[in-house]
């Protein structure tokens, strides 16, 4: 809060506008902002490590925007909700609002709702034959030993926790034998096939519309999680663009704008029931300024709610918003997901970097042999495999400008 109120003390003594502070993107609408500039020292105590680039000028147009005079808000941080104990469940207030896009909302109505509601649901987002085909990838597709961001099923970290676990005569935990994360989606066929999934709209029309023209993917994951799925006991979030808890009521009424820096679209490709495992979100959480705290369930008296979707249908939702998961409860069910991330170019290479696996018609490889990456495995190349960059069509090949390999 002090390096906004420097930030905000600068704008007052340099404008004469009335105009509140803000401190947002405005892509999606085509707004652009008349600022003053502002000492770069003083941008780099405003933002903090992890944070990125502010682009400063005398005009701004889609990138971050900031004019005075400051907000006046309150020095202290939020009350705290009272903390459950350490194991406690998370308390589920029942099925979370799903609003669908109206008849004739554009892209930019779709954008400016997932920065004000901090979650926007998108039925029907994928085809019957597209969750059929996509679920049968994920059954077959195998994690990559040499990639240190697969999880679960296949990779080193489970075959050695599968191994000792046997040796001590214990069962070994879900994660190692239930769980799969295969990342980079589109990297994993030869054919191609997966593309289609990265700039599939409306969910990427509003990503774009977002976070710009430097709207980068930053991940592109299949996921599956079988029965016997342990529930989380602390809800999370993806990354904080700006810690700010003492501006609530700067937050909740508008006058801080805190800009989107990283996307997750979540594609369900199974109807989801509460024996299934749905993700949870803490409506309107975005606003909190900071992350949920160890045993805190809830914010502002709203707890977490499930969401309860269709197969096919997509829920995008920016990466300040509080979630989590629940087990899966059933004898026999797998739950399947494919997530797409995207991410400002500013912070892409911050937020999203990671080791991609690579493949060939002979399976799946690491590009490197022998070495240790920084979890104890080889080292994957993290470039898109040379005969899939071919298939790319131009709005493709930007997204994933990041994991180009030259070729």
């Amino acid at each position: 809060m002090r390096r906004l109120r420097a930030v905000g003390a600068h704008l007052s003594a340099t404008s004469a506008s009335d105009d509140e502070l803000l401190f947002m993107r405005f892509p999606h609408c085509g707004e652009v902002r008349q600022v003053h500039p502002i000492p770069q020292e003083l941008l780099d105590r405003s933002l903090g490590p992890g944070h990125g680039t502010v682009t400063v000028g005398d005009r701004i147009g889609g990138a971050f925007a900031l004019r005075g005079p400051s907000v006046v808000a309150e020095t202290e941080e939020e009350q705290p909700t009272p903390e459950a104990a350490p194991d406690a469940p998370l308390r589920v207030d029942g099925p979370l609002a799903l609003q669908p896009p109206a008849t004739g909302e554009a892209v930019g109505d779709l954008a400016r709702r997932l920065e004000d509601d901090g979650l926007l649901y998108l039925p029907g987002a994928l085809t019957p034959e597209q969750v059929t085909s996509l679920i049968q990838a994920m059954d077959a597709a195998k994690t990559d030993p040499g990639n240190p961001v697969d999880s679960g099923i296949g990779t080193l970290a489970a075959n050695r926790a599968i191994a000792a676990a046997e040796a001590a005569g214990e069962a070994p935990d879900w994660n190692w034998t239930g769980n799969k994360g295969v990342m980079s989606w589109w990297n994993r066929f030869p054919d191609g096939q997966m593309l289609q999934y990265l700039d599939l709209d409306p969910c990427c029309a509003v990503a774009e519309a977002t976070l710009g023209a430097d709207c980068h993917l930053i991940q592109q994951k299949g996921w599956t999680t079988g029965p016997g799925r342990p529930a989380d006991r602390q809800l999370h979030l993806d990354f904080l663009p700006l810690y700010c808890p003492g501006a609530q009521a700067a937050l909740l009424e508008g006058r801080l704008r805190v800009p989107i820096a990283l996307i997750t679209a979540h594609y369900y490709l199974e109807d989801t029931d509460m024996d299934l495992g749905p993700t949870l979100f803490v409506p309107g959480s975005h606003l909190s300024g900071r992350a949920p705290r160890a045993g805190e369930h809830s914010w502002r008296g709203k707890g977490a709610r499930a969401a309860l979707v269709n197969a096919g249908d997509c829920l995008m939702f920016r990466s300040d918003v509080w979630h989590a998961s629940t087990p899966n409860l059933t004898a026999d069910r797998t739950r399947h997901i494919m997530q797409v991330h995207y991410c400002s170019s500013l912070l892409s290479h911050r937020v999203g970097s990671a080791y991609q696996p690579r493949s060939n018609e002979g399976g799946w490889h690491s590009s490197h042999d022998g070495g240790d990456g920084p979890w104890g495995s080889p080292v994957a190349s993290p470039e898109s495999e040379p005969a899939i960059e071919k298939k790319m069509n131009a709005r493709q090949a930007r997204l994933l400008a990041g994991f180009s390999s030259g070729q």
